[in-house]
């Protein structure tokens, strides 16, 4: 029999594993270690999020002005403005574009 764990989640311990997630990373791209796929995730979902956060999902019509925030071997910063309905499609492609160069989208 599996017994699943159904209380509601603190936000204070999602922030604090949010933090040692981005330290871990760091200390891998500092290193040049493979970071765990599980803090990458963390991550990159805590990005997303952010960008939600204003109430307008990522792919509504019109225009949006965005700001990607990416740290890695290589850490870099992408301003841009593209119509909503192609947003999703452009953060794939430098999703895509950050595994290559083991880099992680840290805010959006």
């Amino acid at each position: 029999m599996v017994i699943y764990d159904d209380h509601p989640i603190d936000p204070r311990l999602e922030e604090i594993s949010l933090r040692v997630s981005r330290q871990h990373l760091r200390y891998c791209f500092e290193k040049g270690i493979v970071p765990h796929v599980e803090d990458s995730m963390r991550v990159m979902q805590a990005a997303y999020d952010a960008m939600t956060r204003s109430g307008n999902p990522l792919d509504a019509p019109g225009e949006r002005l965005y700001l990607l925030s990416f740290e890695g071997l290589q850490s870099y910063v992408k301003v841009g403005r593209v119509e909503k309905r192609i947003f999703p499609d452009r953060l794939k492609e430098y999703e895509h574009e950050a595994e290559l160069n083991m880099v992680v989208i840290f805010d959006g």
